[in-house]
């Protein structure tokens, strides 16, 4: 019986230390759960930052794109007036000449 109570006690203490063992392994995964959380969560929190500032971007882009286009489309009435002030001056240095004896 001693010997049967001693290989139940030996069984007991492996599986003791078996049971530390294994709660040392489950506190270190959990510490390093923690710290994947913490990076998934400043990466999301930096993924959200981008994106933002993408959204921004495209604003601005779409503003200057806008811009532009009111540029040119000012450009165009420029030339044109340009052209038809020309015209202009021409039919008056041509009535001028016509009027003058």
């Amino acid at each position: 019986a001693e010997k049967r109570a001693a290989a139940v006690e030996e069984e007991l203490a492996a599986a003791n230390e078996k049971a530390e063992w294994n709660l040392k392994k489950v506190k270190k995964a959990i510490e390093k759960g923690k710290g994947y959380e913490t990076e998934k969560n400043a990466l999301e929190t930096r993924v959200a930052v981008l994106d933002a500032e993408r959204r921004a971007l495209e604003e601005r882009a779409k503003s200057s794109e806008a811009n532009e286009k009111k540029l040119a489309a000012a450009r165009e009435s420029f030339k044109k007036a340009t052209e038809r002030n020309a015209a202009l001056e021409a039919e008056l240095a041509a009535a001028n000449e016509k009027a003058e004896p």
